[in-house]
């Protein structure tokens, strides 16, 4: 999923996994979409990275950082 506002790309995986793997297609993705920043949604306790840009992060957390950008 790719969500574009306000002029910010941002990309979002999600899985049901509690130590997410990113698929192949979701890093072609990231690659081909270079969004500012990428999360995995994933049933973890705490947000951490994954690589430059990208995080998995837990859905509670990630509603928080977004509710604000939503306008």
């Amino acid at each position: 999923l790719v969500s574009a506002r306000g002029g910010r790309r941002l990309a979002f995986g999600m899985t049901l996994s509690t130590a997410p793997k990113p698929t192949k297609g979701f890093w072609h993705a990231v690659d081909d979409v270079k969004p500012e920043a990428a999360y995995v949604v994933a049933p973890v306790e705490a947000e951490y990275p994954l690589a430059e840009n990208v995080h998995v992060i837990p859905p509670a957390v990630l509603m928080e950082r977004m509710l604000p950008l939503a306008g």
